[in-house]
């Protein structure tokens, strides 16, 4: 059964995509939990990405607002899979995301380049390593 949750973000105040980016560099080196954080004014989402070993869990909590308060916190989707259906699909969005040519206008940040370099180099060498695998 196919899931899927849409919002618009903002792009304040977090730097939501450069969050993103860094989350998924933070799993692929091993490292068990990370959270990125949209903001769609008034209510705010969390994505809480864990890892335990293959498998990645992603929780995304909505807020009613930036005091982000646990107990107000509402779970409104949640997936336990594999690297390559949860890791990837978000690598090849953010790769069709970096040639947009209007990105740093629409939302008014750079792109994060270094760090989406670090991450196509990790997602490669991960790729390689599961394939001689």
């Amino acid at each position: 059964m196919e899931q899927q949750l849409l919002f618009i973000a903002s792009s304040i105040p977090y730097n939501s995509f450069f969050e993103l980016v860094d989350a998924l560099i933070v799993l692929i080196n091993g490292y068990s939990q990370t959270i990125v954080r949209w903001n769609t004014e008034p209510i705010e989402y969390e994505f809480n990405l864990s890892r335990n070993n293959d498998e990645i869990t992603l929780e995304v909590v909505r807020f009613p607002d930036s005091r982000r308060i646990q107990s107000q916190g509402e779970v409104v989707f949640r997936i336990n899979d594999s690297y390559e259906l949860i890791v990837l699909p978000f690598w090849r969005a953010l790769r069709q995301m970096e040639f947009c040519d209007n990105f740093e206008e629409q939302w008014g940040r750079t792109w994060p380049k270094r760090e989406m370099t670090l991450l196509n180099k990790l997602i490669k060498g991960f790729r390689r390593c599961t394939n001689e695998a």
